[in-house]
């Protein structure tokens, strides 16, 4: 679901009208679509994963296949309000155009999209910034620099987690619910 409130349509329509023909990288050749963000906007939580998978690509929307299934479930099970969710990179980095396999975004690639992704964060205007995965961990000392007022918080991919024992997946699962409630209920004391 996309949320814009009438303050912040301006500034996306601003954002899109830089961005829906970037082609600061060669991801842009092969993609299907651009992937922007899903959620709401502003939002007070900002979710950054790496790339948009085989599913995004097709969709059009960050986190929409089992990584994001699990992702979402984390969410909603905190009950959380006020959120988006974008990649490091919008174009689906591809390992081999035939068969359509995933890559990870290399470095050129990833500093190729940062002035996206930076122009995003002010758009959505979060105050805590969660960085799924070590991809986008990578990306941690430009945004802090960018942004330096928003909390950056540190998070395994769900594709990760997902891999794991039905155990540790429970206990992370937890964990990053409890994360959520926190600095939720501090969000709504702020307010």
């Amino acid at each position: 679901m996309q949320r814009v409130t009438p303050t912040a349509r301006k500034k996306l329509y601003q954002f899109y009208n830089k961005w829906k023909a970037c082609t600061s990288c060669n991801l842009h050749e092969n993609k299907r679509n651009y992937v922007f963000w899903r959620g709401e906007l502003p939002c007070r939580f900002l979710f950054i994963g790496e790339a948009p998978g085989e599913v995004e690509d097709l969709r059009g929307y960050p986190f929409v296949g089992p990584s994001g299934d699990y992702l979402q479930s984390i969410i909603d099970e905190a009950e959380l309000r006020e959120y988006a969710i974008t990649n490091v990179v919008c174009c689906c980095p591809l390992k081999d155009l035939m068969s359509r396999k995933i890559r990870q975004p290399d470095k050129t690639e990833i500093e190729a999209c940062s002035d996206r992704l930076i122009h995003f964060i002010q758009v959505s205007q979060p105050n805590h910034i969660f960085l799924v995965g070590k991809v986008a961990q990578s990306t941690r000392k430009t945004l802090h620099k960018s942004n330096p007022e928003v909390r950056l918080h540190d998070w395994h991919h769900p594709a990760y987690l997902l891999r794991q024992s039905d155990e540790k997946r429970e206990v992370e699962f937890s964990k990053m619910v409890a994360h959520l409630e926190y600095l939720k209920q501090m969000e709504e004391e702020n307010y």
